[in-house]
């Protein structure tokens, strides 16, 4: 392996302490598993088999994955690794002119840590809920119940096989139809947890969530505190027991009555679907949702490993390991969803179906159908907390490090980073209260669709490609990455960076844009339901634009100059060539002058601080 510095001048980190590295390997591969087999993997990708062809979706899937998901979880880990930094930083020392893709995505994870921390409060309510018995969801005799509220029963003659302390055992009881919006299970969800009842109002909290959310937003500060000196070491304990239990709710699938209904319908293919644009739309927007791609989390988690350490092998493995997850979700959904839809006379289009009530509706009466339901709702939703507090962990700990690399003479030094991380989430905290009010979901819709929109993670994608490969230089990148690992990667990422995923992004983005969005069903003013739609989904975009326009300001001679202190492989060579062609040449790189602010990731990115 060569090994040239491009830059060997130093640098005065004044009292700025080294950056924190993961302990070993094990760490990252866990953090990363953890962050893909998110709470919504567990319903979202289920449904989208059902939805679009059976089996045959994992088609398009699989050729996303190949195509679009593995050549950006490969850029941004390297990128994050090679340049030991996260977020703005990285890209900004990659390519100065689109540092704003580094801020954009850092915008959408201060979306995620407000919003999306709210799912895991309502699990964890759910959680506390189901230690009662019976089950408060099954009756109708809450404050909240209307008198159309119905109790959920099974059909007489169905046998359930429970396995429980590997035994079996059956029971016989009887059936009562009812209208899925008038269950006890919707009516708890709705009227309770949502508090949905007859007005929307802004100001009325549901006081039994507050406590869930501090209690989330606790638990996520000592998770993410200390950085990667805890962080792999959380998921050690939370990427285990979430497998275990999912496999647990797999054999109890596969053990119940008429499990086989709904494998028959998510395992028949239907080659049918591929025709429809549809199809490849659900496959490429599940590809960039499953692995946070555009939200800097996977920049963030690279910057902690040592300068050597394969990640291409890593992100292979994870690969792996998110397709037999994916299936695995797949069978174990199926299976009970089939019981459900059997036990209570229906199809499975009303078994099913896509929404975040599935997990505290449909799920919970599937529950409650088996014996020892208190049991099983525990395990059920103590499973759906570790896979929400997964993502939430790697949210705001990506935030904090991205704000940490941006002041380091600052921030990192003693303490600075648990202040940081406590102001996060004091912060976050106060702005997720309005989504706990009778409205609160209204507004939570709103920043779910437009805060991480499929078009501005396109756009992300789009530019980071660009920024590396037609900018940076893809054979620089390429000689880099062969550097840190000692080895050349499959030299199809060079095109797939180049042409193909730039390609399909910018297909797909176009597509979106002509189909629009309609959200006249929302409870809310269309001035505002318009106005905040419009800020969420345009702050984010004018990231890229401002920071060019920044650039062109402050230098315009060195607008695509990388940083001196990136370490090159082969300087001499050109940063892009085509068909034996010289595209660009690498650019000679000046010396920094003293004084200016940076750090040398040279000796840092090795491990010798």
């Amino acid at each position: 392996m060569t090994e040239v510095s491009a830059s060997s001048c130093p640098v005065d980190e004044g009292r700025a302490h080294p950056r924190a590295r993961w302990a070993n390997r094990k760490e990252f591969l866990f953090t990363m598993a953890g962050q893909m087999m998110d709470f919504r993997a567990f319903y979202i990708f289920p449904f989208l088999v059902y939805s679009f062809g059976g089996c045959a979706f994992f088609i398009p899937y699989g050729l996303a994955l190949f195509f679009l998901t593995f050549p950006l979880l490969v850029l941004e880990t390297a990128v994050g690794q090679y340049t030991s930094r996260a977020g703005a930083t990285a890209w900004r020392m990659i390519c100065p002119m689109f540092h704003g893709v580094g801020f954009a995505s850092q915008i959408i994870l201060a979306y995620l840590n407000i919003y999306n921390v709210v799912i895991p409060a309502r699990i964890l309510y759910y959680l506390y809920s189901s230690f009662h018995s019976p089950l408060p969801w099954t009756r109708c005799d809450g404050w909240y119940n209307s008198d159309s509220c119905a109790t959920t029963r099974l059909a007489t003659g169905h046998q359930l096989f429970v396995f429980l302390s590997l035994s079996f055992r059956c029971l016989h009881l009887h059936h009562v139809s009812l209208d899925s919006d008038s269950s006890a299970e919707s009516e708890f969800y709705l009227r309770n947890v949502l508090m949905s009842l007859d007005d929307v109002s802004w100001t009325q909290l549901n006081v039994s969530l507050v406590p869930c959310l501090l209690i989330v937003w606790i638990i996520c500060y000592f998770g993410v505190w200390k950085g990667a000196k805890y962080l792999g070491k959380v998921f050690y304990v939370t990427v285990p027991f979430s497998y275990l239990l999912l496999f647990i709710m797999l054999i109890r699938g596969l053990t119940a009555d008429k499990m086989e209904e709904g494998l028959r319908y998510f395992l028949t293919p239907n080659l049918h679907s591929l025709l429809h644009l549809s199809t490849w739309m659900a496959a490429v927007s599940h590809a960039l949702y499953s692995w946070s791609l555009g939200m800097g989390v996977l920049t963030s988690l690279g910057s902690y490993n040592q300068y050597n350490t394969d990640c291409y092998r890593d992100c292979l493995l994870l690969m792996g390991i998110h397709v037999a997850t994916c299936i695995l979700t797949c069978l174990t959904l199926a299976a009970i969803m089939g019981f459900l839809a059997s036990s209570l006379n229906m199809p499975m289009d009303e078994a099913i179906y896509f929404d975040s009530t599935f997990i505290f509706v449909k799920f919970p009466q599937a529950l409650s159908l088996m014996p020892a339901p208190s049991v099983w709702a525990v395990l059920f939703f103590l499973m759906m907390l570790f896979l929400s507090m997964n993502s939430q962990f790697v949210h705001a700990d990506s935030l904090a490090t991205t704000i940490i690399d941006l002041f380091p003479q600052q921030l990192r030094r003693p303490y600075r980073r648990e202040l940081l991380v406590l102001a996060i989430a004091v912060v976050c905290f106060l702005l997720g209260l309005p989504l706990l009010t009778k409205a609160g979901e209204n507004l939570m819709i709103i920043m779910d669709w437009f805060s991480a929109h499929f078009v501005v993670l396109l756009f992300i994608a789009t530019f980071e490609t660009i920024s590396v490969a037609w900018v940076y230089g893809a054979d620089r990148f390429y000689r880099n990455i062969e550097d840190m690992l000692g080895y050349q990667v499959f030299p199809v990422l060079k095109y797939c960076w180049l042409f193909i995923t730039p390609f399909v992004c910018m297909v797909f983005i176009q597509i979106i844009l002509l189909q629009g969005t309609n959200l006249n069903f929302l409870d809310v003013h269309p001035a505002i339901k318009g106005t905040l739609a419009f800020v969420l989904l345009t702050l984010p975009l004018m990231c890229v634009p401002v920071g060019i326009f920044v650039t062109l300001c402050k230098n315009r001679d060195a607008v695509t100059t990388p940083s001196s202190d990136l370490r090159q492989s082969r300087p001499h060579l050109p940063a892009l060539t085509l068909c034996k062609r010289v595209i660009f040449r690498a650019p000679t790189q000046p010396c920094r002058k003293d004084g200016e602010e940076g750090e040398n990731l040279t000796l840092e990115a090795t491990g010798k601080e």
